[in-house]
């Protein structure tokens, strides 16, 4: 653990007026280190690497996946709320109904848009990962039935 650092202010003002008077103000403050981010640095030119640019895909699958649930849910409950006989009245009366359709149709052709990139982001991922190999190490003990 790092040693506590310590940061000393002291100012001083004197000014003279009708009466004499001198101001004074001394700050010290003591600083100690948790341990947690004193090793913690960023470095842009690891993303420019292959680990890093794997990182970054592997982020980039997990918000478009969330993307992806997301704008399924919502385009349902659009959908679903649109139909709604109360709400279905107030919006055909007010001609707001075919634009809520519309949206809810929007909502889903957005929602296989971000499927179908998950899906390529996902293969891709898929694909860079390192191959796992099996090395079979034949048996060099001797049989037993084939000794002179």
């Amino acid at each position: 653990m790092m040693a506590p650092s310590e940061t000393s202010v002291q100012t001083t003002n004197t000014r003279k007026t009708d009466t004499s008077h001198s101001v004074g103000v001394k700050v010290t403050t003591k600083a100690e280190s948790t341990g947690i981010t004193d090793n913690l640095e960023l470095n842009p030119w690891y993303f420019r690497t292959v680990p890093g640019i794997l990182k970054l895909v592997q982020l980039e699958l997990a918000t478009t996946a969330v993307g992806t649930v997301l704008y399924f849910i919502v385009a349902v409950v659009q959908l679903a709320a649109t139909n709604r006989k109360d709400y279905h009245y107030a919006l055909y009366h007010h001609g707001y109904y075919s634009s809520y359709i519309a949206a809810g149709c929007f909502g889903l052709f957005n929602f296989v848009a971000y499927a179908a990139g998950t899906f390529f982001l996902f293969m891709e991922w898929k694909d860079s990962k390192p191959a796992t190999t099996t090395v079979t190490i034949p048996d060099s003990t001797p049989n037993p039935t084939n000794s002179h």
